[in-house]
């Protein structure tokens, strides 16, 4: 059995803009525009500009990161793309044989998005989709 590691628990939501210029039905590139992260039980956002900063960021906390986006298809959709067009490699090792700078994800066969794990240099950053253990829209969960 694997050691257990300790995670820092966050949420993530992105906001997204089609390109300048572009019609929205014959759109062919949609941009993260601001990126935004908070740690569980706190209320201090951290706003990122793009999905560049947003790693970076991430990268910076030099903690293992459990973050969970509501509807981690969407959003994760931006992440591989940013991977794999920034030199991550995607790798199917588990974890404690992950090299640095490569990524894996648990995407089922029908498209829906579990997880992303990254590997980076100290840490491991996990996205999870919030969704499947709150099938919710989030006003319907913060109404409950």
């Amino acid at each position: 059995m694997g050691r257990k590691r300790n995670f820092t628990v966050m949420v993530g939501d992105f906001e997204t803009v089609v390109l300048p210029g572009e019609e929205l039905y014959t759109q062919t590139e949609t941009s993260v525009w601001s990126a935004a992260y908070d740690y569980v039980y706190f209320d201090s956002p951290e706003i990122c500009g793009d999905i560049d900063t947003f790693i970076g960021c991430l990268i910076k906390v030099k903690q293992n990161i459990r973050m969970y986006f509501h509807n981690l298809k969407f959003d994760g959709s931006f992440i591989i793309d940013y991977l794999l067009k920034n030199g991550w490699h995607y790798t199917s090792r588990r974890d404690s044989e992950m090299p640095p700078k490569t990524f894996k994800s648990l995407i089922s066969d029908k498209n829906k998005f579990y997880s992303i794990t990254l590997k980076t240099p100290y840490t491991v950053i996990e996205f999870w989709d919030s969704a499947k253990l709150v099938p919710f829209t989030l006003k319907e969960a913060g109404d409950a």
